[in-house]
């Protein structure tokens, strides 16, 4: 328990420090914009990091805080996702709104996400061919971490589906959340049914509506921001994480354990998600507390740290060394990972648009 005491407070010594800072606060943010989401982002990694920290050290009971940063990250992709969509939509026209989407799904995410995974099993002695493979392409995670980026793949098809169902059967904009809710609930009922694992059955399940919910914050954000103007709004959010706190304890209970899957997960989906839900309408409701560069730096670099953390946390043993091991080669990892992922970006997209446009000008199209 010290030394995870004392990771907690390198945290906060890191997040209180940027306040004695100059320049230290980013510049206000609106509900969902890029500084909010990056700060809700920061929130979710910290949370997943210091859950996992505190697991890894043998402090009990603290896996579901994890599980909560999971809900912010699927939140915040539901929105960008659905935005990015829209604006698409608008500059490109129905057919072409998905303009690029997998392109930059295997650049940002599955990309960064290989060369960890390659580098990382090696390193740590876990590589065999048939597990690197279902590994590589989201089968079966090969770190207890791993499972994360499977089911945000899925999540990626499912919107992906929807969308072009959207245009082939030309779904009213109105009615197009409702199949993409619909097609998390058949994948919520199928998980529970035939594919729960029987350690953690609700690791999944819990966070299903955690992605369509940030679909819906796009599509109603002007409403939204209204509703979330009242002050009696946020002391009802209060007592929606309250009550999702609740139901957390009470999901722990061997009578509720022993209910068939179906049932347990149906509890497991008040659990996490209000909580939240409650964290985003905090970080509205005062936000000078949030406002912080370490956050907003945090959340920048929120993807890479959930990948590296996954094979750095193996350093963490039995002294404080071992632990500020740890935080030094997660962060130089991370860093080199960003870097890295740049290059390759700049790489990728300069060697495409040469096929598209021609060797001339650098790859891009002649100008006068």
């Amino acid at each position: 328990m010290a030394k995870f005491t004392f990771f907690t407070l390198v945290l906060a010594f890191f997040y209180l420090g940027f306040f004695l800072k100059k320049n230290n606060r980013i510049q206000k943010y609106r509900l969902m914009d890029r500084n909010h989401t990056t700060v809700l982002k920061s929130l979710a990694i910290l949370m997943v990091v210091w859950g996992h920290v505190g697991a890894t050290l043998g402090v009990s009971n603290i896996q579901f805080i994890g599980g909560v940063g999971v809900s912010l990250f699927l939140i915040c992709s539901g929105y960008g996702l659905f935005t990015s969509y829209k604006i698409n939509k608008e500059k490109y026209g129905e057919a072409d709104a998905l303009k690029d989407y997998w392109k930059k799904k295997i650049i940002k995410v599955i990309i960064p996400y290989w060369i960890v995974e390659l580098i990382g099993l090696g390193v740590t002695h876990k590589w065999d061919i048939g597990v690197v493979i279902k590994d590589l392409f989201f089968i079966t995670p090969a770190t207890p971490y791993g499972w994360y980026m499977q089911y945000l793949i899925i999540c990626y098809i499912l919107f992906w589906a929807v969308t072009k169902l959207k245009v082939y059967i030309l779904i009213s904009k109105y009615n197009f959340h409702y199949y993409l809710i619909a097609g998390f609930l058949l994948w919520f009922v199928t998980e529970s049914l035939f594919f729960a694992n029987p350690d953690m059955p609700f690791l999944k399940a819990r966070q299903m509506f955690s992605f369509p919910l940030g679909v819906l914050l796009s599509l109603y954000i002007d409403r939204i921001v209204e509703i979330l103007s009242s002050k009696k709004v946020t002391v009802y959010f209060m007592l929606i994480g309250m009550f999702g706190l609740f139901v957390t304890v009470f999901s722990q209970l061997s009578l509720v354990k022993k209910l068939p899957y179906l049932i347990s997960n149906t509890i497991s989906l008040f659990t996490v998600l209000p909580i939240a839900l409650s964290i985003i309408v905090i970080t509205m409701a005062v936000p000078f507390i949030f406002q912080n560069q370490f956050l907003y730096q945090t959340g920048k670099y929120s993807y890479e740290l959930y990948l590296i953390h996954a094979f750095s946390l193996d350093l963490i043993d039995k002294s404080i060394i071992n632990l500020l091991e740890f935080i030094l080669v997660t962060l130089i990892l991370v860093i080199g990972l960003s870097k890295l992922q740049k290059i390759i970006k700049i790489k990728v997209t300069s060697n495409l648009d040469r096929r598209k446009y021609g060797r001339f000008n650098g790859g891009y199209p002649y100008k006068e």
